[in-house]
């Protein structure tokens, strides 16, 4: 109910009931009387309100269904523009890799935007094109060579959404993407990956070892002491055998501080099981110390030493003399002649041989080590008890085998190392006396 109804009602209703109230009241009609009038009218009135009512809002809804038929459909939708088809060269991408690229290839779509005019580009497969490879290019230029699998993927599903180019008129997605590597490329790069992780590995072996021989040499074998207990570790319940491995642990530890000593000057025997290092060891062993063997030379090198007799001296050529006659005597003429040679012993000729006597006549012995003495024909016939007297330096003459002592007593005879050794009885020679004439000597 609007307000014009509300106000036409107001006016029915005192017309109705306000009419007869003023007139019973002018006449004097009775108070029910006044009441009673009005009754009949009012229904009436409400009545045919209603009725006016329901009227105009039928009439309302045939005007609303009337217009409801006579509106028009919307415009239909133009027609979307169609993709066309277009390919990608092969072309290589940056890698994050120098001098490795990835080999680029794709199927691209594009078409015209609808609200943009055409022609906007001579050759717009072009700028769809460029779209897609920049970008490819963004991706690519931060990937490893060898997952060009896992790029090729990515791609697919990015660069499958529409995009618009540059200047914005043409929008363009790929499929088909296809991204390799050249083939000597993806050799060069596994043999560097293979060639890392065998480096890696040596590495990782290399430090290994070191800290293994750090181990070995700064603690276990720092010292004997240290080598006993870590092998006692290892075997505590055979402590007889950690015993008996002592040696092998002292000989260890030496060698591993450069304090080798050799097998003459250990306090401790040698000796001992070596196979206790196996585990720690790969297949190492201590060396042994052999001596160099010594010659000839050598020998009788440290024999002149230890007789006291000085380089150069008399004495000393006379022993060498007499060796290298003994050595001739027993038929060694090759180790004669190294003696010979190395010793540069007497002249024949000083000797006082004759080129037709025999060398291997023996000289005088020295009465004492280190010096050569003449005994005089007295002396000789005294005994050996009286001190013999050095012969002066130029001295050393081989005797006669002819001279004869003045007495009648035979001079002490030397037995001739130019006899053979098979029971026959040897030459004598006679001590040497003193010389006939020391102004000829």
């Amino acid at each position: 109910m609007n307000s014009s109804d509300k106000s036409m009602l107001g006016a029915a209703v005192f017309l109705c009931a306000g009419v007869p109230v003023i007139c019973g009241l002018v006449f004097g009609w009775p108070l029910w009387l006044l009441f009673a009038v009005p009754l009949p009218v009012i229904p009436g009135v409400v009545y045919r309100r209603i009725r006016a009512r329901l009227e105009y809002e039928r009439e309302l809804d045939i005007r609303m269904s009337a217009q409801r038929l006579t509106v028009q459909p919307p415009p239909p939708a133009p027609e979307p523009v169609r993709h066309q088809q277009t390919s990608v060269p092969v072309t290589a991408l940056p890698s994050a890799q120098p001098d490795y690229r990835f080999v680029f290839s794709a199927t691209v779509y594009w078409r015209f935007r609808p609200d943009v005019p055409q022609p906007v580009h001579g050759n717009p497969a072009a700028l769809a094109i460029e779209a897609i490879v920049a970008q490819a290019k963004d991706v690519t230029a931060a990937e490893h060579p060898l997952d060009h699998q896992q790029v090729r993927h990515r791609l697919d599903s990015l660069l499958g959404q529409p995009r618009l180019d540059r200047t914005g008129a043409v929008e363009a997605s790929a499929a088909g993407v296809r991204l390799e590597l050249e083939p000597a490329d993806r050799e060069r790069l596994e043999m560097f990956a293979r060639t890392r992780k065998d480096a890696e590995v040596w590495d990782y072996q290399r430090h290994r070892e070191q800290d293994k021989r750090r181990y070995l040499g700064e603690d276990v074998l720092r010292d004997t002491g240290s080598a006993v207990v870590w092998w006692l570790s290892r075997h505590e319940n055979d402590v007889q055998t950690v015993v008996q491995d002592i040696p092998t642990l002292a000989n260890l530890a030496g060698a591993a501080n450069n304090q080798w000593t050799p097998p003459a000057q250990r306090s401790l025997p040698s000796g001992g099981d070596m196979s206790m290092f196996e585990a720690d060891f790969s297949g190492g062993s201590v060396p042994e110390d052999v001596a160099p063997p010594r010659s000839l030379s050598d020998v009788v090198e440290e024999m002149v030493g230890l007789a006291g007799l000085e380089s150069g001296s008399p004495e000393r050529e006379l022993f060498v003399d007499r060796v290298v006659d003994g050595l001739r005597a027993a038929g060694k003429t090759a180790a004669a002649q190294e003696l010979h040679s190395t010793f540069s012993t007497l002249d024949p000729e000083l000797l006082g041989d004759s080129p037709g006597q025999d060398s291997a006549q023996p000289v005088a012995p020295p009465g004492e080590p280190g010096s050569a003495v003449e005994v005089s024909r007295a002396e000789a016939q005294e005994g050996p008890s009286e001190a013999p007297q050095p012969l002066p330096p130029g001295a050393l003459a081989r005797p006669s085998a002819s001279v004869e002592p003045d007495t009648g007593e035979s001079a002490p005879q030397w037995p001739d190392p130019g006899a053979e050794a098979n029971g026959e009885k040897t030459d004598h020679i006679e001590h040497p006396g003193p010389p006939e004439n020391d102004s000829s000597s």
